[in-house]
């Protein structure tokens, strides 16, 4: 086996998750189920995330959910009377919300594609957008800034964005380290038998966490996964956001209920577009 370097600050997997066909099965089935936290927070935590774009939506109507999975957000604003659209990666994600919003007779666009890649998209304009469960923290600095340059153009003047950060609590049920399993069969991992090597990595002069996973199937192919979650004081959001183009105008905690998977703490964040 090839010796594999040690996970450095914002280093990027060659692969995938969200776009992988055997991966983005179990996600789908991840966001659905409501026992738990892993892909979508817990019904009640989205009900008080609902509850609270509405209240602070001043009116507003016409909304896109950026990364909506597979419509869980959507239908919730769609059955309070918005106009929604959702926008999303993972292509089984697209066909699940698409006939879900079908089949409960809700009038939502879904649309395929990156919220870091927007040109060519037909996305329409909005007074509204949210990015929520903490996708945003999930961005490298780089690509916060196109995301938000992205937003922008999608939103009216003076439009609202939605957005959640994990805040310092993220960091007490974490732990650095690494560790391998051996699957014989099929995992979220892969279909075939399959080595999983992890390596997790916290980075406080970033306030950034590190996940490395490197999947190893018995065939000899192998894919590399990374994924960060980024972490923030309020004052820290407010500034990052104001370099580019938004005023904070309200944050809000209390909306998770407790959970075992990530963090409830949680800064909810109301931005207009300057």
């Amino acid at each position: 086996m090839k010796a594999r370097g040690r996970l450095e600050l914002y280093q990027r997997g060659k692969d995938q998750l969200w776009t992988d066909e055997h991966i983005s099965k179990y996600m789908l089935a991840a966001h659905l189920d409501t026992s738990n936290d892993a892909a979508t927070r817990n019904p009640l935590s989205v009900d008080r995330t609902i509850d609270w774009i509405v209240a602070e939506a001043e009116g507003r109507k016409h909304a896109i959910d950026l990364g909506c999975g597979p419509g869980i957000y959507c239908e919730r604003l769609a059955a309070r009377g918005f106009e929604v659209t959702g926008l999303d990666l993972s292509a089984r994600s697209i066909r699940h919300a698409k006939r879900s919003a079908e089949d409960r007779g809700l009038a939502i666009r879904y649309v395929e594609g990156s919220y870091l890649d927007t040109e060519g998209l037909d996305l329409g304009h909005h007074d509204m957008a949210l990015c929520i469960y903490c996708d945003f923290g999930a961005l490298l600095p780089a690509e916060q800034e196109t995301f938000l340059r992205n937003v922008r153009g999608l939103l009216d003047e003076g439009g609202l964005l939605f957005l959640d950060v994990f805040s310092f609590g993220i960091n007490e049920g974490r732990k650095e380290g690494k560790d391998w399993n051996c699957f014989p069969g099929e995992s979220f991992w892969s279909p075939e038998p399959h080595l999983v090597l992890g390596e997790t990595r916290h980075f406080p002069e970033a306030r950034a966490w590190g996940t490395k996973t490197i999947v190893l199937e018995e065939g000899g192919a192998e894919r590399e996964y990374i994924t960060w979650d980024s972490y923030y004081a309020p004052e820290d959001i407010k500034a990052l956001l104001s370099r580019n183009g938004f005023a904070v105008e309200g944050i809000k905690t209390g909306l998770v209920a407790k959970n075992d998977f990530a963090s409830d703490d949680v800064l909810f964040v109301k931005a207009r577009k300057n």
